[in-house]
């Protein structure tokens, strides 16, 4: 069966993601560390369900594909769940033996669809064309941005505090601090989060992200304290203790 170009470059995509999300499992028991949350990441932009839609409609090979997928997906929540309830020390010889089989599960997934892509690639020429010219492109490019040593680049998906620090300050445009007792308020850690740790996880995820080819979102641009204040000055403050001029009328003398 020859395969669309559309075809092969979601089969491709697919499995690029998917072994580097592999071979970037972590075998950390700790409750932090959340399977799917990071295949998710390692799918962005794309959306992960909407990706698996669109291999399940590929002819022959989608319903194959999508039960594979539905057994590795048991799996990460089985994996997620063992986490949560706490791995004790006696079962962490069967917890990375079940490590073991996801990431084997995974890759034989992987192995798959690259048999799959290559033995149609000779039938679709206008797709591999463009692969070299992409490829090309990519080396035009220029080396990546300078500043961040290896050292500085989590060797593994950041915690999940770090994530949720990423999420708040990146997308909802939460200041640093604000993003310190948002945590605070929802995690209920044993000691307070200070802006500097805020400022280190984001710092984390942002080099992760760049490390594992994930744009880094741009902060929203927030008001400056200045502006702010310059806005209060200028509209003064009501006898009523609210922000404005007051508009009602006063007294006149007899």
């Amino acid at each position: 069966m020859a395969l669309t170009s559309d075809n092969i470059e979601t089969i491709e995509q697919f499995a690029d993601k998917l072994e580097k999300w592999a071979q970037h499992l972590s075998y950390s028991a700790s409750p932090t560390q959340n399977c799917w949350v990071e295949l998710a990441l390692f799918f962005y932009p794309q959306d992960l369900q909407v990706t698996i839609s669109r291999l399940a409609h590929i002819p022959t090979i989608g319903r194959r594909v999508q039960k594979d997928f539905e057994d590795l997906s048991d799996m990460v929540h089985k994996v997620d769940a063992w986490r949560t309830q706490r791995v004790y020390p006696e079962e962490l010889g069967e917890f990375n033996s079940l490590m073991d089989r996801l990431k084997a599960l995974a890759l034989n997934i992987v192995l798959t669809l690259r048999k799959i892509s290559d033995a149609d690639r000779s039938e679709s020429p206008a797709t591999e064309s463009t692969a070299v010219e992409n490829s090309n492109a990519s080396e035009m490019q220029g080396p990546k941005p300078a500043g961040i040593r290896p050292d500085d680049v989590p060797a593994k998906p950041p915690r999940k505090e770090a994530l949720m620090a990423y999420r708040l300050y990146h997308e909802m445009g939460l200041t640093q601090r604000q993003v310190a007792k948002r945590m605070d308020s929802e995690l209920k850690l044993d000691k307070p989060i200070r802006p500097w740790e805020v400022s280190r996880w984001i710092k984390q995820v942002e080099n992760w992200r760049i490390r594992t080819g994930l744009p880094v979102d741009s902060v929203p641009e927030r008001p400056s304290t200045t502006a702010v204040r310059s806005l209060q000055t200028d509209m003064g403050t009501r006898p009523d203790g609210r922000i404005g001029r007051d508009t009602r009328p006063t007294a006149r003398h007899a």
